[in-house]
C-alpha cells in the first residue's frame, strides 16, 4: 500500500509540473531572452559583467512568465477564455488550475522579477527605477484590471517597446555602458518580429475575443489587414538591417556597378585594370555587398590585376583573357 500511495504521489507531482510548465508557454521564453542577448552584445568592451548578463536574463524570464501566468488568469475570469477557443490549453479555463494557484504563481514570478531588477537598478543607471516600474505594470495591465491595455489594441504596441527597446537599451543601461545610435536602432528593429508574434497570435484569436468585447488589434483591422501587417513586421526588419553597415550611397553606387561593360568587370571580380587617359583604375569589389563598386585607386604601369580570377574561367592564359576583354582598348604608347 505504501509503495502504490508513493507511486501515486510522484506522478501527481510529475503532472502537477507538466501543467506549470504548460501554463508558463515555454514556446515564448526565446522572445524575452533574444532581445536582452543583442543588448548584452552590444556592451561596450570594458562595462560587460557576466553577473549583470546572467541577471537580465533572470529577469526577462521572470517577468515574460508572470505575463503569462496574468493572461491566462485574467483572460478567465473575465470570460475571455472559452472552451472554443483555438491555440494552447489556458489552465484556468481547463480547470487545471485554480484561480488561486495562479494568483500564487503570479506572485512569485513578479517576486523573482523585482528581486533580480532591484540588482540591476541599484548597480545600473537610475533609469531603470522608471522602466521596472513600467514592466511590473504592465505584467499587470495587459489583460488585468478594470480597463486592460490589450483591450484598446495597445497590446502590439506595448510589445515592441518592452521587447525592443526597454528589453535592449535597459540590458546596455543595467551595464552601464554607452548608448550610440546603433544600439537604438537595433532595440527599435528587434522589437518588431516579437510584436508579430502577438498579432499573429490576435489573429487566431480575433472571434472569441470580439464575441468577449476585447478588441484588439486583429478585431479592430480585420484578418486580411492584420495578414499585411504581419508581413510588415517581419520584413521590415530585415529591409532596414541591410544598408545599417554601409552608407546609403553605397548601396546605389553598388547598384550602378553591378553589370559588366567594356569599362567594367563582372560580379565576383574584385579587382582590374581599365586604361583610359586618367591611367590605369582599381576596380574593387565590396566584402560586404559582394557587388563591385569602384574606389577610384590608381594601379602601377605593370600592375593589372590583383586577386587571381575564379577557378571557372579556363582555357588559355586567363590574365590575357580579361585583361583584353575588359581593358578599351587604345592607342598603345
Amino acid at each position: 500500500m505504501g509503495s502504490e500511495r508513493q507511486k501515486t504521489e510522484d506522478a501527481s507531482t510529475l503532472n502537477s509540473l507538466q501543467i506549470w510548465w504548460q501554463t508558463a508557454r515555454p514556446r515564448t521564453l526565446p522572445a524575452a531572452v533574444g532581445p536582452v542577448l543583442l543588448g548584452q552584445i552590444l556592451v561596450v568592451e570594458g562595462h560587460f559583467s557576466w553577473v549583470t548578463a546572467i541577471l537580465c536574463v533572470a529577469c526577462a524570464l521572470a517577468l515574460q512568465v508572470a505575463v503569462n501566468l496574468a493572461n491566462d488568469l485574467f483572460d478567465g475570469l473575465s470570460g475571455v477564455d472559452q472552451p472554443d477557443r483555438l491555440g494552447p490549453t489556458r489552465a484556468l479555463q481547463a480547470g487545471l488550475l485554480s484561480a488561486s494557484q495562479l494568483r500564487l504563481g503570479l506572485a512569485l514570478a513578479l517576486v523573482t522579477a523585482i528581486a533580480t531588477g532591484l540588482w540591476l537598478i541599484i548597480f545600473g543607471h537610475w533609469i531603470l527605477w522608471l522602466l521596472g516600474a513600467l514592466a511590473v505594470l504592465a505584467v499587470l495591465g495587459y489583460s488585468g484590471g478594470s480597463r486592460p491595455y490589450a483591450n484598446h489594441a495597445l497590446g502590439e504596441v506595448a510589445v515592441w517597446f518592452f521587447f525592443g527597446p526597454v528589453a535592449v537599451l535597459g540590458s546596455l543601461l543595467a551595464h552601464q555602458s554607452p548608448i550610440g545610435p546603433e544600439a537604438v536602432m537595433a532595440s527599435v528593429l528587434v522589437g518588431l518580429p516579437v510584436a508579430a508574434i502577438l498579432v499573429v497570435n490576435n489573429l487566431r484569436d480575433r472571434h472569441g475575443d470580439a464575441r468577449a468585447g476585447k478588441y484588439t488589434l486583429a478585431v479592430r483591422m480585420g484578418a486580411e489587414n492584420t495578414r499585411w501587417l504581419f508581413a510588415g513586421l517581419l520584413l521590415i526588419p530585415l529591409v532596414l538591417a541591410l544598408p545599417l553597415g554601409q552608407p546609403a550611397w553605397i548601396w546605389s553606387h553598388c547598384w550602378r556597378w553591378r553589370q559588366p561593360s567594356a569599362d567594367r568587370p563582372p560580379p565576383g571580380m574584385d579587382s582590374i585594370s581599365t586604361r583610359c587617359s586618367g591611367g590605369p583604375r582599381y576596380f574593387h569589389c565590396s566584402s560586404h555587398c559582394g557587388w563591385p563598386s569602384v574606389t577610384g585607386e590608381p594601379l602601377s604601369e605593370h600592375e593589372t590585376l590583383r586577386k587571381p580570377p575564379p577557378r571557372s574561367w579556363t582555357g588559355g592564359d586567363p590574365w590575357r583573357t580579361i585583361a583584353r576583354r575588359y581593358t578599351p582598348q587604345g592607342p598603345t604608347r
